[in-house]
């Protein structure tokens, strides 16, 4: 065994012995026991002397990995202020959120909180409508998934069922007569959605709906709060998919890609009517790390990159989607191809045959997100400054494994590695 190999083999006994093993036992299978050490653009360098495309990343890479404007922002900002006292104002801050509220460019959204992920802001806009409404529930539809704390699983449809004894949330079909029906007893305090459901599978919410939620939701005085911290910022095209849909929302939620694949950022951006229990209380709703100056200055970095890079993704919607339909007519193991943008779904006959495709792309250079709500679902979360020939081979990479012989007897299933790694 070389010093590299050992040391590979050294980290992932490490992690297993000390973290998420089952997260570690998946890691390592995908990457063949080495380990990532670089990283640039759409490229990922493994410890083997291998690059692989990184088309996964849970849509965090949208400008690719190292963005030079990004990272040379964070440079700067970390030779004169990294962290806040939170007791004085900082510049940077007050800068990204006027940014980020001009870019959104709906009049009616004023107010913004900054978190560092997705639950952060989820977090906060369920209390905020639970304190401004004074009822205590909340809505969400059908394959919906809002992250892993204990408030977002209960607006997530999906795998809020690993705690025992743990309510079960209120996941309505996406029609009017079962919101309508919700809504009558009186109690709910708002419905979150995502426009284009990513974990859940890669489905499109049917526009007429949410445009009826809407106005559902306000005559009964509830909140309507649409979550984009996976399609949002620009991955769909939009950086509000509601705002350009024109769905009277009462908060939009951003998350991954805001800080410009280099740092952690999220935020919540809201009507000053939902958002009035923060601004009347100073302490109604804080945490150590929000507004963190190092993290705002990737996201103000990668606000003023943005314009030029969602040009990008009309071409990139129709390249990889072409590509994905020949995909579809090559092998009997795919039964849909579904996306818009930078963000597509692969289903397959079951998750065993996806969790094994993912391994086997990995094996052929290419690197792609399972669905944790949809385990039959590959995603492709194309990062925007992938050139045609990156695309292409990506594209002919997934024809090669998924148009191969039939995909049940590839690899062994994860509970068998485990077993290995633990022995």
């Amino acid at each position: 065994m070389t010093q590299v190999e050992a040391s590979a083999a050294a980290t992932y006994r490490s992690l297993l012995r000390h973290t998420n093993g089952a997260l570690a036992v998946s890691q390592r299978r995908v990457g063949r026991g080495a380990v990532e050490v670089a990283a640039e653009g759409c490229h990922v360098r493994l410890s083997d002397g291998r690059s692989l495309l990184d088309f996964g990343g849970y849509g965090v890479s949208f400008f690719g990995h190292r963005h030079p404007a990004i990272v040379a922002a964070v440079a700067e900002q970390l030779g004169v202020l990294t962290t806040s006292t939170r007791l004085v104002a900082n510049t940077v801050t007050a800068t990204f959120v006027d940014e980020l509220k001009a870019s959104v460019a709906r009049s009616d959204l004023t107010r913004i909180w900054l978190g560092l992920n997705g639950s952060d802001v989820v977090e906060l806009a369920l209390k905020l409508a639970a304190r401004v409404a004074g009822r205590p529930r909340m809505l969400c539809l059908e394959r919906s998934f809002h992250g892993k704390t204990m408030a977002a699983l209960s607006v997530s449809a999906s795998r809020n069922d690993e705690i025992p004894g743990y309510r079960r949330p209120t996941a309505i079909a996406p029609t009017l007569e079962s919101l309508e029906r919700e809504l009558a007893v009186g109690d709910v305090a708002a419905l979150i959605f995502e426009p284009i459901q990513g974990e859940g599978g890669v489905h499109e919410v049917d526009l007429a709906f949410l445009a009826s939620a809407s106005d559902a939701l306000h005559a009964a005085g509830a909140f309507f709060i649409s979550d984009e911290i996976q399609v949002g910022f620009g991955r769909c095209g939009p950086i509000s998919i509601a705002v350009e849909y024109g769905l009277e929302c009462d908060a939009v939620l951003f998350g991954k890609a805001l800080g410009g694949g280099v740092l952690p950022l999220a935020a919540l951006i809201a009507s000053a009517s939902l958002f009035q229990p923060a601004t009347k209380d100073a302490w109604f709703h804080t945490t150590t790390f929000s507004g963190h100056p190092l993290c705002v200055a990737a996201g103000l970095a990668a606000l003023r990159v943005l314009p030029s890079l969602r040009e990008l993704v009309p071409a990139i919607d129709s390249r990889v989607g072409n590509a994905l339909a020949r995909v579809r007519l090559s092998s009997p193991d795919v039964c849909d191809v579904r996306g818009r943008g930078a963000l597509w779904g692969i289903e397959l006959r079951d998750a065993a045959i996806a969790a094994r495709t993912v391994a086997d792309l990995a094996d052929a250079g290419l690197l792609v997100s399972p669905c944790v709500a949809a385990p039959a679902v590959l995603r492709l979360f194309p990062p925007a400054c992938a050139s045609d020939d990156e695309i292409d081979t990506a594209m002919e990479i997934m024809f090669d494994v998924l148009s191969a012989a039939s995909a049940a007897g590839r690899g062994r299933r994860v509970k068998e590695e485990v077993d290995d790694v633990g022995s």
